[in-house]
């Protein structure tokens, strides 16, 4: 009865080179995802900061106040409803603009 072939140093060798390439793309592949991942997070994060300056935008003209001061507001008034800052500055350039953000400051 014949065993499994023996394997000699160089074939040896050979799988483990070939197996250390397989687990070098592997993670190389694994680093390209990660980046695309951050790259991904980084545009969201930028287009969330995007319509918030037009936000802030909006409010400073209609109400004739500094940013910082359209920022509070906008600010105070998404965190008084639990709404996403993000969310609220969309509607707020789409031009619907919450009547109790366009009151005077109290």
């Amino acid at each position: 009865m014949a065993g499994p072939p023996y394997l000699g140093d160089r074939d040896l060798r050979l799988a483990q080179t070939l197996a250390d390439a397989a687990g070098a793309a592997l993670a190389f592949r694994q680093q390209l995802a990660d980046k695309d991942q951050v790259l991904d997070q980084l545009q969201t994060a930028l287009d969330s900061r995007l319509v918030i300056e037009q936000a802030k935008g909006v409010l400073s003209a209609r109400l004739g106040i500094g940013m910082d001061e359209a920022f509070q507001r906008l600010r105070a008034h998404a965190r008084s409803r639990q709404q996403k800052l993000t969310d609220l500055s969309a509607r707020i350039t789409r031009g619907d603009v919450p009547a109790d953000l366009l009151a005077p400051a109290r």
